[in-house]
């Protein structure tokens, strides 16, 4: 198998709920590989995982840096020394290779995890801690900052997205950037897990919308930017224009007033590119109840309209 190193007696300060078992080096990675697929060997420097997935993300992502951050110093990390080395099979199945101290993982190591993850970074106390790397096993990976097990602080996922930024107890939570394939682009605030606050989403056809979410989607107030020139500025509910806003197209035409589940409902006021303004209410977009039309800033025609048609004329 190569040069493995041996899994020496643990030790004596290794309390049991960690003490690995007194096995051969073939005996425990016998027992791993009936534990995790695909099979898995370690040596003193370095775990080789035969997993196709893992061992591309890893290709890709070459050696982990470690970095200060806004959370981390250098210090802080180099601080978290073991007292001692080595490699064992602790009892819960996980393979680690590290540092150690008192009867728990603690300074730089590696583990291989019974659902076929691989971390590579710090450790305080027996969990992942300042800078790391787990890369899961279908390749997925997080690199960035740890706490308490879980992502906290700057770091990126990579998914079938990517994102790029805050953590609070594993979830994205501050300021972040997230990109997917299909090249939608999102930039701002997020609050446990969801987009929600300031933020700007770009779409594939360059269309961009910039303003509150919440929930992750459009929410309060924000401004919507298609390709062609038109937008639209002011409230919005779960997606959808609604309350107060005003669409402007590239011809000149524009609407105030307002809005209800992206169409012009209630009361608004549209200018038309030759001038004319009608003033009054809408329904589904079309002009449905009592409105006027002005002409030249005086008042032209007014009436009763009826889904976009004038259906009673009243006299000047």
């Amino acid at each position: 198998m190569g040069n493995c190193c041996s899994y020496q007696n643990p030790p004596t300060f290794l309390s049991h709920h960690n003490t690995p078992d007194h096995l051969s080096v073939e005996e425990s990675l016998h027992q791993l590989i009936n534990a995790i697929t695909p099979r898995v060997y370690e040596t003193q420097d370095q775990f080789i995982i035969l997993n196709p997935l893992i061992l591309a993300t890893m290709e890709k992502l070459k050696k982990l840096i470690i970095k200060e951050s806004p959370h981390f110093k250098m210090q802080d990390l180099t601080q978290l020394m073991g007292n001692k080395k080595g490699c064992y099979r602790l009892k819960n199945g996980v393979l680690y290779s590290g540092d150690w101290l008192d009867d728990q993982r603690h300074g730089y190591g590696k583990a291989i995890n019974l659902d076929g993850s691989v971390y590579e970074g710090f450790f305080k106390q027996d969990q992942y801690y300042g800078i790391g790397r787990l890369i899961f096993y279908d390749g997925d990976y997080y690199e960035g900052e740890f706490e308490n097990n879980q992502f906290n602080g700057l770091g990126v996922y990579s998914s079938t997205f990517q994102y790029e930024g805050e953590w609070q107890n594993g979830e994205k939570h501050g300021q972040g950037k997230e990109v997917w394939p299909n090249g939608i682009t999102y930039q701002g605030q997020f609050k446990k897990g969801l987009k929600d606050g300031q933020g700007k989403m770009v779409f594939n056809d360059n269309s961009y919308y910039e303003g509150e979410f919440l929930r992750d989607t459009f929410n309060n107030k924000g401004t919507f930017f298609w390709n062609d020139s038109k937008k639209y500025i002011g409230e919005w509910r779960d997606g959808a224009k609604e309350g107060q806003g005003q669409m402007i197209w590239p011809t000149g035409q524009e609407y105030k007033g307002e809005f209800l589940q992206d169409e012009f409902e209630g009361q608004g006021q549209m200018t038309y590119p030759d001038g004319k303004i009608f003033i009054g209410y809408w329904r589904s977009s079309r002009q449905n109840g009592d409105g006027a039309i002005y002409k030249n800033g005086k008042l032209y025609k007014q009436g009763i309209w009826n889904m976009g048609t004038m259906i009673k004329e009243i006299k000047l």
